[in-house]
This record gives C-alpha cells, structure tokens and sequence, in this order.
C-alpha cells in the first residue's frame, strides 16, 4: 500500500469538513466590534424614556463604551462667517492701538508689492451628533490682525454653546492657543454634562494673511 503525506492530511481533515456540514452546525461568530457596541450602548442611552435612570444603571463597561462615543462626536458646520474687520469694530478695539493701526492699513490700497495687511474675523456655529442625533450646539468667532508677515493681535469672542437631549451645556473647559507667526491657532474646548457622563468637544480656527482654515479637534499642530 502506498500511503501518502498528502492522503494522511486528507483523511484526518475529513471528519471535521463533515461535522462543519451537519445540520445545526454554526461557524465561530467573532461577536461585534467595538464600534458595533459603542452604538448599542448609545442607542440603548438615547432611545430611553429617562436618560438620567439610563446612564446611572449603566455597567463598567457600558459606561467605558458610552464615554468613547461622547468622545467622537461629529460635527456639521451650520453657520461659517469670514470677513475683514474695520478700525472701529469693537473687535478691533478690544486688541488695542496697534490692531487699530494695522485695520486702517488694511484699508489702504498702498504701493504695488508691498505685504498686505489686515484685520479679519471667521465664525462658525456647529452641530454635534451622535448616532445621528443632534446632542449639542457650539459656536466660536476667532480675530485677528496680520501686517503681511505675521500675526500681530489676536482674540476671541462671541463663544458660546447649547445642549439637547439632556445634554447640559457646562461652558468653555479651556482654550489652546499656538502662534506660530504667519498664522495663529486657536481652539475652544468645551463641556457637556449628561447626567455625570462628560463630553468635551473642540472646535478650531486658523487666521493667517487673508486666509483662514478650520477642524473640530484641538490639536494646534506644529509650525
């Protein structure tokens, strides 16, 4: 008899290819993912007739799932404003004499070639979802001067924000700042209460010469 690696392997397969077949027999199911559980814990949170009693008998672990879904909250942009600001806004005002003077020149044409110079501002009003469900609003308006070479003044104003669905606005956790000459980086922290679990959503503007850029994270970057 002439017997082969290859027909060992075959015939020690066999009985398990046959049980694999038999009626009622399952695959191994791996369970959900993560994700998959983080939104069953946010479903099982935002779909309750009391939130309050939801979040509370939530387990260790359910609460460790519902915290990453408060922390990845998307945003959507509802408002976005971008203009230049004058001499005599009280914006302009607030940053001082210099601010006053580089807003005028910024009203100058001047002489061909030389550096722009201006005052703008941006504002954006955002809102925040989870599992499609608007659970918060926040909006931030960031001012700035710039001489064409860097940034001279800047601040902020007109910061604010609203919770839904028994989210409670909490107000500003911190702000970030990074200047990093021709551009200046600022965001906004801010913080929700629902009924003891925390959210702390950040919204940032960047305001250079002219220009401006926007992310909902509060990370400033390097150069």
């Amino acid at each position: 008899m002439n017997i082969t690696l290859k027909s060992v392997m075959a015939a020690a397969a066999a009985p398990l290819i046959a049980m694999s077949l038999l009626p009622g027999t399952a695959l191994a199911d791996d369970g959900p993912t993560r994700q998959e559980e983080r939104e069953a814990v946010s479903q099982k949170v935002w779909s309750a007739d009391d939130r309050e009693a939801a979040v509370r008998d939530l387990s260790t672990r359910e609460r460790e799932l519902f915290q990453e879904s408060l922390d990845s909250w998307t945003a959507k942009t509802a408002v976005s404003r971008f203009g230049k600001l004058s001499p005599t806004s009280p914006e302009v005002q607030e940053m001082g004499p210099g601010a006053e003077k580089i807003a005028a020149a910024g009203n100058d044409p001047g002489t061909e070639g030389a550096p722009a110079a201006g005052c703008w501002y941006h504002y954006q009003y955002d809102k925040w979802y989870d599992l499609g469900l608007n659970t918060g609003d926040t909006w931030m308006q960031l001012n700035w001067c710039h001489n064409g070479s860097r940034v001279t003044s800047h601040s902020v104003s007109n910061v604010g924000g609203q919770g839904h669905l028994g989210n409670e606005y909490e107000g500003v956790l911190q702000y970030h700042t990074r200047d990093v000459g021709w551009e200046i980086r600022k965001a906004t922290q801010y913080k929700f209460n629902l009924f003891g679990a925390s959210a702390q959503p950040c919204t940032q503007i960047r305001g250079g010469n002219g220009l401006y850029s926007t992310r909902m994270d509060c990370y400033l970057g390097e150069q």
